[in-house]
């Protein structure tokens, strides 16, 4: 996943998005947050929230699995803060995969469009 995932690196957060086939239907989150982000209790409400957050803008990304690297700064973010920075970044990764997907899939179809002995 760190290899060959898809990166988006803001002030507060890395996403990473990863993909393993067009096959994939599963959506799966995790988190990492280090010890610099405060105690456990902290680190667990942040946590927490992530998870709601999550449960509010699933429908709308793509299929795959999400890495959320979550920067000491967060800890100063509200919620209402917190759930604009995690929809943005979430769903630009999300996009920019579709984009690329569609992308694929046209290239494809017009591949299929070109006869056998004209195709390079």
């Amino acid at each position: 996943m760190y290899r060959e995932g898809t990166r988006r690196h803001s002030r507060d957060l890395t996403v990473i998005f990863y993909r393993q086939n067009d096959l994939y239907e599963q959506k799966r989150f995790s988190f990492a947050i280090s010890k610099k982000y405060g105690c456990a209790v902290a680190r667990n409400l942040c946590k927490r929230r992530l998870r709601e957050i999550l449960k509010e803008i699933i429908g709308g990304i793509s299929p795959g699995d999400y890495l959320l690297i979550i920067k000491p700064s967060v800890s100063k973010l509200d919620y209402k803060s917190m759930r604009v920075l995690i929809q943005r970044e979430v769903t630009a990764i999300s996009d920019k995969h579709k984009k690329n997907e569609n992308f694929a899939k046209s290239s494809i179809e017009i591949n299929k469009n070109i006869p056998d002995n004209q195709a390079g």
